[in-house]
């Protein structure tokens, strides 16, 4: 076990989260956004694996959980409150966890997968120390989405507050993401030992730029604190939804979109074009008004036309980055380990072969592989109810998480493989407590009205 330069940085974090639980939960949503980065790395079977911030600040949570429960003074606080939510991903981590032990030993020597560490290789699937990690995330998911829920809950951090939080963290990967494409132009270094320290995950921040991003002379992709630029895409499209198109925070929402547009990524194209659909169905679903129609029209106008002045920018016609991006080496490999996704998903019978067994170029491919249909239907379960509670929210900051979430949702399934995506699960509980601390006052107040009358 080492300690990396991003070890000081964390420290910070964890004293600050050891105030209180308004503190761990502030703290941790701002270091979801710093995913790159590690405090320790540990070095096993030959293996170098680092644990994300958001994920090493959970034992402090859990801490202050098991604090409150023996403290009774706060037992008037601890309302139980289970919610559909809860059910479906308590479900689905039971799922993905005993599958993570089982699968891999029921359908060995039968399924073919991609392994997670070589991925340009097709063998038979056996059970590995891969699927015991993995199974872990699976855990800290679920801890982390309950501890957050019930925080939001209960009322020790506030929605506001929360987005504040978020803002705070989507103002650091900004700045840093101008940073690092400024260091091509001034000659700058860029502090990679202390930013991207997780040497346990592949990190691809030197890839290089194309197009009008190259003319300028930027000659590296902006990735900011993520692993690579389509991770980061994924971050910022949810993070435009939320305080560009949520919240009507346009200074916010602008330079978002400008490291959307910076980092050529095609998750970033797609992912803003699919939000075209999203927002306005969102809209739709609050009650049409000429505000609502209004702002809708603006908005696709404009998005509509950075779109088209970024693709023509690239190849001189309106799709000529995305049927280049398919064509290339790179979108060939991906469609390939899709398909071989769908191969496995197939040779499991529809059960799949266990949570890290297999890795494909999606989310959506590689989590039907591993977990099957059972996974499937518990992960459509508690989104669906998650999204369906923010959009008929009274609460603009809860719709416009719901937005936030939606979208990232869409980019997640489409591009990054993995379920280490704290900032997910993080929005997916703060949705949950906000929704069900809004329904809980609703019902305390109708109580009062009726015992005064």
């Amino acid at each position: 076990m080492s300690a990396t330069w991003f070890a000081p940085f964390f420290l910070i974090f964890l004293i600050y989260a050891c105030r209180g639980q308004r503190q761990w939960a502030s703290a941790t949503i701002v270091a979801s956004f710093l995913q790159a980065a590690s405090p320790l790395l540990v070095v096993a079977g030959g293996r170098i694996n680092g644990l994300q911030p958001a994920y090493a600040l959970l034992p402090v949570g859990m801490a202050q959980l098991a604090f409150e429960s023996f403290n009774l003074k706060n037992a008037k606080l601890n309302r139980n409150y289970i919610t559909s939510s809860h059910l479906f991903i308590f479900a689905l981590t039971a799922v993905a966890i005993i599958g993570a032990f089982l699968l891999p030993r029921a359908f060995g020597g039968i399924a073919h997968v991609t392994p997670p560490r070589r991925q340009d290789v097709i063998e038979l699937v056996h059970f590995s120390a891969g699927n015991g990690v993995q199974a872990f995330y699976i855990g800290c998911n679920f801890v982390l989405f309950t501890l957050i829920a019930r925080v939001v809950h209960r009322g020790s951090i506030s929605i506001r507050q929360c987005v504040g939080a978020i803002a705070f963290g989507t103002t650091i990967a900004v700045i840093l993401g101008i940073y690092q494409i400024s260091c091509d132009i001034l000659h700058l270094p860029w502090p990679d030992a202390v930013i991207n320290s997780n040497l346990g995950s592949a990190q691809l921040f030197n890839q290089n730029a194309a197009g009008v991003v190259h003319a300028l002379g930027i000659t590296r992709r902006m990735s900011s604190t993520f692993l690579e630029p389509s991770m980061m895409s994924v971050y910022f499209l949810g993070m435009f939804s939320l305080f560009g198109l949520g919240l009507k925070r346009w200074h916010m929402g602008t330079a978002v979109l400008f490291c959307l547009i910076v980092s050529t990524s095609a998750t970033a194209i797609i992912g803003l074009c699919a939000l075209l659909f999203i927002w306005t169905f969102w809209e739709l679903r609050s009650g049409i008004n000429v505000n609502s129609i209004t702002a809708l029209s603006l908005g696709m106008a404009c998005l509509v036309g950075i779109l088209l002045l970024y693709l023509i920018g690239f190849t001189g016609n309106h799709f000529g980055f995305i049927t280049d991006k398919l064509h290339s080496s790179s979108g060939q490999i991906r469609s390939s380990l899709d398909l071989i996704a769908l191969r496995t998903f197939r040779e499991s019978w529809g059960l799949g072969v266990g949570i890290g067994s297999t890795r494909s170029s999606s989310f959506l491919t590689t989590f039907a592989a591993s977990t099957g249909i059972p996974g499937l239907i518990c992960l459509v379960g508690f989104f669906a109810t998650l999204l369906t509670r923010a959009m008929s929210s009274k609460s603009v900051d809860i719709r416009a998480l719901g937005l936030a979430l939606a979208t990232i949702i869409v980019g997640w399934s489409i591009s990054v493989p993995d379920t280490t995506l704290s900032l997910i699960w993080l929005l997916s509980g703060i949705v949950c407590g906000a929704d069900t601390h809004e329904r809980y006052n609703a019902v305390a107040q109708r109580a009062d009205s009726v015992s005064i009358a």
